[in-house]
């Protein structure tokens, strides 16, 4: 539960800085500050709830975690670029 609540506040934290500073900073650069402190705060989180981490390999899982990915980066240069307009 607590973790939701703090995963709520920081996604309505982000969304409203990175409109304050979209005029300042490129999409790609917002974008990669974003990626950055999402894969390094969910990183953080998988080690200290110890999670089994599973190589890659060429699997449906693997395959649908790549398509979350990618669906996740272009979300978020949508977002960050419908500020600008």
């Amino acid at each position: 539960m607590f973790s939701a609540l703090l995963g709520g506040m920081s996604f309505s934290y982000w969304m409203v800085i990175s409109k304050k500073i979209s005029g300042n900073y490129s999409n790609i650069f917002i974008n990669r500050i974003d990626m950055g402190v999402g894969v390094f705060a969910l990183m953080i989180v998988s080690l200290i709830v110890g999670e089994h981490w599973v190589a890659l390999a060429m699997t449906i899982a693997w395959g649908v975690n790549v398509g979350f990915g990618l669906i996740w980066i272009i979300t978020g240069l949508l977002i960050i670029n419908s500020y600008r307009f």
